[in-house]
């Protein structure tokens, strides 16, 4: 469906429609099928850094390994708060092609680092240093 499409659907939507758009795009709970409660509140990384208490650059790391639902708003990268309550309680896990790449990334680290200049089992370059 085209964004064109979408909001001629929302302007001839009737009130009742109308009224639980305006409630998600309050962030306010909706009740699910299922009679759950879904939470639609977006938050913005700063408030996602304060919610998991962690720093930006832990929260990119998660964000890139898929564990968060990201929404890109106008203002940046949104995150919703029930994925983030998800993940806080340990709902969401790495899948095993993450924890593939992390590990290859810290075995490809720790190789750079054993083979700098001056470490001590790096390999001889024939003078002394």
């Amino acid at each position: 469906m085209t964004a064109e499409e979408r909001m001629m659907k929302i302007l001839s939507a009737p009130a009742e429609k109308i009224a639980l758009i305006d409630e998600i795009l309050m962030g306010k709970s909706q009740d699910h099928a299922d009679g759950q409660k879904v939470n639609n509140r977006l938050l913005s990384i700063r408030e996602s850094c304060q919610y998991l208490n962690v720093r930006y650059t832990k929260l990119y790391r998660i964000i890139k390994d898929g564990l968060l639902d990201v929404v890109d708003a106008t203002g940046g990268k949104m995150i919703r708060e029930e994925s983030l309550s998800e993940y806080a309680h340990g709902l969401r896990k790495p899948t095993p092609e993450v924890l593939a790449r992390r590990a290859a990334a810290n075995a490809a680290r720790r190789e750079r680092y054993q083979n700098r200049p001056g470490a001590r089992n790096a390999p001889s370059t024939g003078h002394i240093a």
